[in-house]
């Protein structure tokens, strides 16, 4: 069985992925310093510093091209994409990609007025 060109980069999509979501290891232990310290905050004090916190994961979703075996596998050459032909190409203002980028930037706007002022 031939291999398609997204079959031969996901490897290196894997990696990237990886090292996206080592970010979250760093939150984790933002957390616990939140939970060894809570006592001493205050509500508002402990509002902003989850707001920091839950702004960061939501920034550090991996949907970037360089964990996508797709983008990688066809060099960007987004017309040739058989994810783009089933999901719409992620350009495009309904593709499954930008719904998921809109509702991020949505999150996050959103979380942005979350803490107390």
């Amino acid at each position: 069985m031939d291999k398609r060109p997204e079959d031969t980069t996901v490897a290196e999509a894997a990696q990237e992925l990886l090292r996206d979501v080592k970010i979250y290891i760093y939150l984790l232990q933002e957390a616990e310093m939140i939970a060894k310290r809570a006592e001493k905050m205050s509500a508002k004090e402990f509002i902003a510093k989850k707001q920091v916190l839950m702004i960061n994961a939501v920034n550090s979703i991996p949907l970037g091209a360089r964990s996508c075996p797709y983008c990688l596998g066809y060099s960007m050459n987004c017309q040739d994409c058989p994810y783009g032909e089933e999901k719409g190409l992620c350009t495009e203002e309904n593709s499954v990609y930008s719904d998921i980028k809109k509702a991020q930037l949505v999150l996050l706007e959103k979380l942005r007025d979350y803490a107390l002022r």
